[in-house]
């Protein structure tokens, strides 16, 4: 039997057919790659939709507190921080004017809470040395910090009532109106958490 032979647009044919499926495959792995990045980051950061855990502690102060929930139906802001990182302390003259403004507003419904990452003394002596007049806590366990994947600092985050993540935000905020947000920010890996 005589070997078949191929008309001669059968070889180009099948090689741009190979080129464009490769080309095909290259964006789907590229387009897959990036859902599994966004997919990852929501895993290790809060987003909004996220049930918080609630928990119960006191401020620097000495006052009990609930985070995480709100009886009085009342939203929290939380700054949460590290006293090392350089991006927390840039970012505190815009939570003073936060904590300012919605001190003096009346019936606004919103708490303004400080979650320090540093044992107790440390983060009181950081308060008082930058002269913050919101309440300032820590978790009252290690793994509170871990569930309010507090993996980078600082974070914002504004809760519902019941301690549903509104809005959540890892960076530095900064400027003259207290409204840009955004990297850069501290890695956990390189900050402990205090106890």
């Amino acid at each position: 039997m005589a070997p078949r032979v191929h008309p001669g647009w059968v070889v180009p044919s099948a090689l741009l057919f190979a080129t464009a499926l490769v080309v095909l495959l290259a964006i789907q792995n590229r387009a897959l790659r990036e859902d599994y990045a966004a997919l990852l980051e929501q895993t290790r950061l809060p987003h909004p939709g996220l049930p918080l855990p609630t928990f119960e502690t006191v401020t620097m102060d000495g006052k009990p507190v609930t985070i995480g929930r709100s009886p009085d139906g009342a939203r929290q802001i939380l700054f949460i921080f590290d006293t090392s990182c350089p991006y927390c302390e840039a970012s505190l003259p815009a939570w003073k004017k936060i904590a300012t403004a919605l001190d003096t507003a009346p019936g606004d419904g919103i708490d303004v809470y400080g979650i320090s990452l540093d044992a107790a003394d440390t983060s009181a002596r950081y308060a008082a040395q930058h002269g913050l007049s919101f309440p300032i806590l820590t978790f009252p366990e290690a793994k509170l910090a871990a569930l309010y994947r507090s993996r980078v600092v600082p974070q914002l985050l504004l809760l519902d009532s019941a301690g549903v993540v509104l809005y959540a935000r890892p960076g530095v905020l900064e400027g003259k109106s207290g409204d840009r947000f955004g990297p850069p920010y501290c890695s956990r890996s390189t900050l402990t958490l205090g106890g």
